[in-house]
């Protein structure tokens, strides 16, 4: 990846160092062709880092994200006035794309468009497609960002290797899991991560098939019969079989002996005839009694009944009339009582219309205010904006006379060297290069001190008016804490006027009420005499109907004892009548022979249910051998997925992080190595080499995976972790690692970069190793096949020996 051409609108960074709202940046313009260090210069918030953030199409800033992936990290915090755009035109592989993103947050979205186009030879622009489903680049984050992970790669392994952002995590301080995953990215192992993928889809597949068959077997197991319980139910309907049958036979000798003894009988039946007639007639005459004390007690619950039905009605009448006046009385009361609330409220409505009057004035005062201010409410934000602008020339002129005064202090140290000069008027004057210098300088220094002069008086004068401007501005906010204040005590009064107008707007309510309170009590008054006459006749009524009842009781009394003695006498009648012999003896010899034919009957019954419980068992055994092939079945299919699954488990595994990838990945650990020593080498005077452990082992003895980066310092015969060794070493030997890592991608890897990028990550070393950095990153260019690195330091030897370097300041 080579980027050609940056612009960036609505960037924070950029205002706020700059007071621009744009920048572009034309790197084909600006650096020459042949360089292959360039540095971004500037003070410092000038927004070089910005610049150097998106000097890349991946839709984030590394310096700023959590995580070098454009989920971890929200473009809007980092645009101005909610609106802000990227355009950068990239090559790659020798097509040029352009990638255009547009930013846009309100108070309750926030959108970002995201278009890829490829840039033809003659300048035009066409959407990047998908080569595998031709989809086309529609604007979509989703579809922008899968659109540059297929042309460059994963941005976690751009942002590990070829971006070396502010803050970011050393690799010595990665997890095992971490440096697994950013290796396998750059080895194109994530290809065999996708087959371990497919093949747990495989799995996943299978094992509902395997569910379906295990909850089969589980029904079939859970439906079949037990061949015990079939047997011992066998065995005890066969031994009740034969228990029925004997019992049978004992029945059938009982109903014979009962029969014969009931034919012995029939012969006494002709004496017991007469006596059984008498019985007869006299329970007749029983039933007619019966029947008559039945008639006579409906005769008199009927003559009740009509006595007492006018009453109940009337009754009914006056339950009515009480309930009517009842509901009057209190429809009445409510009535007085809401016209007598409504007159005792005439003082407060007098009240509330003399309050009304005075709350309007004073808001009428307020208002006054409000209007008075209200220029000067205009004028405030109009001051402030002036204000702004003056800030930011202020800053601009601040800058301009830094550089002015520095531009002074070089000239007028070069002039000065005529006065030490040994050629100075010798022959040899002319041919001097660095008396010419100085004559050179010494020209300029009048110019630049005019310049530098006219820079402070301009500096001078926008402070002056800003102490003005700051002066009117506090005046101005004055006035707007007086408006502000009279609009809250105007809102609070609104409020009252209302509650003071509800008041008031009762005014004719009083009135009417005070006119019709009169009557309504004098209505009150009839209703409270109706509903006394009403209860009264209730209960009169009620009076009436228990002396009913009281007389009615009595006729009852009278009836009853009568009918007793009657039903005395017949009873004595029945007691004097012969005794009707061995009836009973007769009829328990019936109820005898029943119970034993029933019984018969029944054990009959019970001989067929045991038959044919006998039958389904059989039939249950018979069906007990075809479950069992069944289960036989569905066990040998569950087996044979089961075997399949773990096949696919087993390749999943050997496809997975642990299996292929790791093995991999253990493999690229010594040529990691063995590149960043060589990088050491070259350029730090072997004093250092470092190994790549990808395995421990624990206390247990139980070998697990890690990364650890052991560091041996071979002039104090020293080893150590990375995380132990001092700031400076830390950061040189992290950034051979990181180098490291680029250069072994840059040998295996399917996606290759043409530029590196790194920010500000020499400050932690001393001068000598800062220009044993540069070489460093010179060799890692050269090893690596690399074009060029963008860098930003602020170290002038540095500067010095960059192939070109960019001023932030004047984009």
């Amino acid at each position: 990846m080579k980027p050609i051409k940056l612009t960036l609108k609505g960037f924070a960074g950029i205002a706020s160092g700059q007071g621009k709202n744009e920048v572009v940046v034309d790197l084909e313009s600006l650096v020459p062709s042949d360089a292959v260090t360039v540095a971004l210069y500037g003070p410092n918030g000038a927004g070089k880092t910005t610049v150097m953030d998106n000097l890349h199409p991946y839709r984030l800033m590394p310096s700023h994200a959590s995580k070098p992936t454009p989920g971890s990290f929200s473009i809007y915090e980092h645009i101005v006035d909610g609106e802000g755009s990227k355009e950068l035109i990239w090559e790659h592989l020798g097509i040029r794309y352009m990638s255009t993103l547009r930013f846009r947050a309100t108070a309750k979205t926030k959108k970002t468009e995201a278009y890829l186009f490829v840039v033809a030879a003659d300048g035009s622009t066409s959407p990047w497609k998908d080569p595998k489903t031709g989809a086309e680049s529609d604007g979509k984050t989703d579809t922008y960002d899968k659109a540059i992970e297929t042309i460059l790669g994963k941005p976690e392994v751009f942002f590990n290797a070829q971006f070396s952002a502010q803050g970011r995590a050393p690799i010595g301080s990665m997890s095992a899991t971490e440096v697994k995953q950013l290796i396998a990215e750059m080895i194109g192992a994530s290809k065999s991560a996708e087959l371990s993928t497919k093949a747990n889809d495989v799995v996943k597949l299978l094992k509902p098939r395997q569910a379906m068959k295990q909850e089969e077997l589980a029904k079939l197991k859970a439906g079949m019969f037990n061949e015990e319980v079939l047997s011992a139910r066998m065995v005890q309907d066969t031994a009740d079989l034969e228990g029925c049958r004997k019992a049978q036979e004992g029945s059938k000798e009982a109903i014979t002996g009962l029969l014969a003894r009931i034919a012995a009988l029939k012969g006494s039946q002709e004496q017991r005839q007469a006596v059984l007639l008498q019985h007869q007639a006299l329970d007749r005459e029983v039933e007619a009694f019966e029947s008559d004390c039945k008639s006579a007690r409906d005769a008199m619950a009927t003559e009740k009944s009509g006595a007492e039905s006018q009453t109940r009605k009337a009754l009914v009448d006056a339950e009515q009339r009480k309930l009517t006046s009842t509901n009057l009385v209190s429809s009445l009361a409510d009535e007085v009582s809401r016209l007598q609330a409504l007159v005792d409220t005439e003082v407060k409505v007098s009240e509330a219309k003399a309050d009304l009057a005075n709350f309007l004035a004073q808001v009428k005062l307020h208002q006054q205010v409000v209007d008075e201010a209200t220029p000067k409410v205009l004028a405030l934000e109009e001051v402030q904006h002036s204000i702004a602008s003056i800030s930011a020339k202020l800053a601009t002129a601040k800058n301009d006379g830094e550089h002015l005064a520095e531009a002074l202090a070089q000239a007028q140290q070069t002039a000065a060297l005529l006065l030490e000069v040994p050629c100075q008027g010798t022959d040899m004057s002319g041919m001097c290069k660095l008396l010419a210098q100085s004559n050179e300088a010494a020209g300029k220094v009048p110019a630049i001190t005019i310049r530098l002069d006219d820079a402070r008086k301009s500096y001078g004068e926008l402070r002056g008016q800003g102490r003005a401007m700051q002066e009117r501005l506090q005046s101005l906010r004055d006035a707007k804490e007086k408006s502000e204040a009279a609009k809250t005590a105007i809102s609070n009064l609104n409020v009252r006027i209302t509650k003071a107008q509800a008041v008031a707007d009762t005014e004719r309510l009083v009135n009417e009420a005070r006119s019709t309170l009169a009557g309504a009590k004098v209505r009150l008054q009839e209703a409270l005499n109706d509903q006394a006459q009403a209860f009264q006749a209730h209960n009169d009524l009620k009076s009436q109907l228990q002396e009913v009842d009281a007389t009615f009781a009595a006729k009852r009394d009278e009836l009853e004892k009568a009918l007793t003695a009657k039903r005395e006498r017949l009873q004595a009648m029945r007691n004097a009548l012969p005794h009707l012999g061995n009836a009973e003896d007769e009829s328990e010899l019936a109820r005898q022979l029943e119970t034993a034919q029933n019984t018969l009957k029944k054990l009959e019954s019970e001989a067929v249910l045991l038959q044919q419980s006998i039958a389904t068992t059989v039939a249950n055994l018979e069906v007990l051998t075809k479950q069992r092939e069944q289960v036989a079945l569905v066990e040998r299919e569950i087996e044979a997925v089961a075997s399949e699954i773990s096949k696919w488990v087993l390749l999943a595994k050997a496809l997975g992080t642990n299996g292929i990838i790791a093995m991999s990945i253990d493999d690229a650990g010594p040529d990691i190595s063995r590149i960043a020593n060589e990088l050491l080498e070259d350029c730090y005077g072997g004093r250092f080499s470092l190994s790549l452990l990808t395995q421990q082992q624990t206390q247990a003895g139980i070998t697990k995976e890690d990364f650890i980066v052991q560091v041996e310092d071979n002039h104090r015969g020293e080893t150590k972790t990375l995380e132990r060794t001092s700031g400076g070493e830390k950061v040189w030997i992290n950034e051979c690692l990181v180098r490291a890592i680029a250069l072994f991608m840059a040998q295996v890897a399917d996606t290759r970069s043409q530029t590196l990028f790194s920010d500000e990550s020499d400050g932690a070393l001393d001068p000598k190793r800062k220009r044993e950095f540069m070489a460093m990153k010179r060799a890692v260019i050269e090893r690596g096949g690399y074009e060029r690195e963008y860098l930003i330091t602020h170290t002038p030897e540095l500067l010095e020996m960059c192939d070109a370097v960019i001023d932030v300041t004047k984009l």
